[in-house]
């Protein structure tokens, strides 16, 4: 008998084929294995052994399916090495939301004309169900798949008997003549332009659609690298083959001899997978390792693994995603401080709250304003430290009192203020229609409230002003708390000083991506100045009882 080789349905070695063939089990063996073979080739949308995740081998595929079914994920994106079964996988996935779905509305997006016909086309058409193609001329009514080799599918288009409608669409066409249709799912393969995705996202409003973007990075750190990438938490990596287990990684809070497999993004609605070349039993991976022998670290990240990373070093390189915990995590006994970084009166003050705890570390465990409730304090922009988020301005423009109000609603279930810091600078400076009096805003925040008959309701907020320090001074000093031994574990012997609330979404995308290239105008600056005066004045646990600056009595 004749084996047909496969990638996944292995062939038994000559034991295994003796016992079998004892058993009397040989023949019936090789019969079923030749079916799922042919029927594999024939329809690979009911008998596909990646569909059924044969073997295990899979496995990524299905974590992606999660991510596609969760409601909270608006955007996936999948990088992944040359030929890694990226198109692959979105095209089966594209086809069972079309079966699976009454009415779907899709776009699947490609390069040009002439790559979708070549490279996406023929993807779904593969996908496409024996029930569906049998039907295309039985129900005329309904169902349209009329599908060449040369010229793919007629019109651009394809529609189902069941109303579901997939259009191709490719990034040479004119954004804004195409039509407004609603759509459930937008597949956007390799180079996407990133006008085509901020502008199509909300296609997807009204419908709860999902966008998937697919492709190997191979012009490096991109518009759509670096929309998916600034800010973005690495959550798992994985053993990669061509990466040497010896030599040091370059990717903060990798482990050597790993790359990233998954990730979030800074605003926690998108989800970034990493396909390996090598995962893909499809293609012959031993030639793409022999191709790439000898290259540069940089191309073997991208060509097998589809990794870029970013060229502009920020000012927190020993920042990495290990010193970010979950905000349960955070100890709930220690030593609490606030800062305080003004800003003028057209945009928001950025504040700080930190806990030490017994050992000495320190937690950032809430920002003002917070991506949550605030938006992005910065975006990515064509400048290196980004440009001005809706966060930096929304609901600006409050008072003295009314900034006091804010800190104390607040904190108040915090438990107590050790102290309190501010911008040495602008807390010293004196406020305009103040000069007379020389009060400065560490005066005026100190003020106690007072009633309509002049008696104190409240005491003031007293602050103090942070350590002057050149700003690579300070840099350093917090450097060194984000920083342990990347290559090992984090233990108790070998873990950071300095840890942000997984909830400061702001403050981490901005230690993520500043280099004060852009100076005092760098929108994602005052997060960091804050961390900066924060780490400037040492904070350290106390404790015994002390006075804090918040209420009489509170400590």
């Amino acid at each position: 008998m004749k084996w047909t080789p496969h990638p996944i349905l292995k062939i038994p070695t000559r034991v295994e084929a003796e016992a079998l063939k004892d058993q009397g089990k040989l023949i019936e063996l090789y019969e079923r294995r030749e079916e799922l073979i042919q029927l594999e080739a024939s329809d690979p949308y009911n008998y596909g052994t990646d569909y059924h995740n044969t073997a295990g081998v899979f496995d990524h595929w299905k974590d992606v399916d999660d991510a596609i079914d969760d409601p909270d994920v608006d955007v996936i994106y999948i990088f992944g090495g040359n030929r890694g079964g990226k198109s692959r996988y979105l095209a089966s996935r594209m086809v069972r939301a079309m079966v699976n779905r009454p009415n779907m509305r899709i776009w699947s997006c490609h390069s040009s004309n002439d790559s979708s016909i070549q490279v996406q086309q023929p993807y779904i058409h593969t996908y496409l169900p024996q029930q569906w193609l049998a039907q295309k001329k039985a129900v005329r009514s309904v169902a349209n798949i009329s599908f060449t080799q040369k010229n793919g599918f007629s019109g651009r288009t394809i529609v189902g008997p069941n109303h579901s409608q997939m259009w191709f669409k490719n990034y040479t066409q004119d954004l804004s003549t195409l039509e407004g249709t609603e759509l459930d799912l937008i597949w956007f393969d390799e180079l996407v332009p990133q006008s085509w995705v901020e502008t199509l996202k909300y296609r997807l409003v009204s419908r709860k659609g999902k966008m998937l973007i697919t492709f190997t990075p191979i012009e490096g750190y991109s518009s759509a690298v670096k929309s998916a990438m600034e800010g973005a938490i690495i959550e798992e990596t994985r053993e990669a083959k061509l990466i040497d287990p010896n030599s040091p990684g370059n990717i903060p809070g990798v482990p050597k001899g790993h790359m990233p497999y998954r990730a979030r993004t800074k605003n926690g609605s998108g989800k970034i997978f990493w396909f390996y070349s090598e995962w893909n039993p499809y293609t012959p991976f031993d030639r793409l390792q022999k191709t790439l022998k000898g290259r540069t670290r940089e191309e073997l990240e991208i060509r097998a693994y589809g990794y870029v990373s970013n060229p502009v070093t920020g000012k927190f390189p020993r920042f990495t995603d290990r010193n970010i915990v979950k905000a349960s995590d955070i100890p709930r006994q220690g030593t609490n401080y606030m800062v305080c970084d003004p800003t003028p009166g057209d945009r928001n003050w950025f504040f700080l709250w930190a806990r030490v705890d017994d050992l000495g570390r320190v937690f950032i465990y809430r920002e003002f304003p917070d991506y949550k409730n605030h938006g992005e304090w910065a975006v990515p922009s064509s400048k290196l430290d980004g440009k001005p988020g809706p966060a930096q301005t929304a609901d600006c423009g409050r008072n003295i009192n009314q900034w006091k109000n804010l800190i104390r609603e607040l904190e108040k279930s915090d438990g107590g203020i050790h102290e309190r810091y501010i911008d040495p600078r602008a807390g010293r400076t004196a406020v305009l229609g103040q000069r007379e009096h020389n009060q400065s805003l560490i005066d005026l925040l100190a003020q106690p409230d007072r009633g309509a008959g002049g008696q104190v309701t409240k005491d003031g907020l007293h602050f103090v002003p942070a350590s002057m320090a050149h700003i690579d001074e300070s840099v350093a000093l917090v450097n060194n708390l984000f920083a342990y031994n990347l290559s090992e574990e984090v233990t108790v012997l070998n873990e950071p000083k300095l840890y942000i609330s997984e909830d400061c979404g702001n403050l981490i995308y901005s230690l993520k991506t500043w280099t004060n290239a852009d100076g005092d105008k760098g929108a994602s600056k005052d997060p960091c100045d804050a961390l900066r005066y924060l780490i400037l004045m040492d904070p350290m646990y106390v404790s015994r009882q002390a006075d804090y600056s918040t209420e009489p009595g509170s400590y």
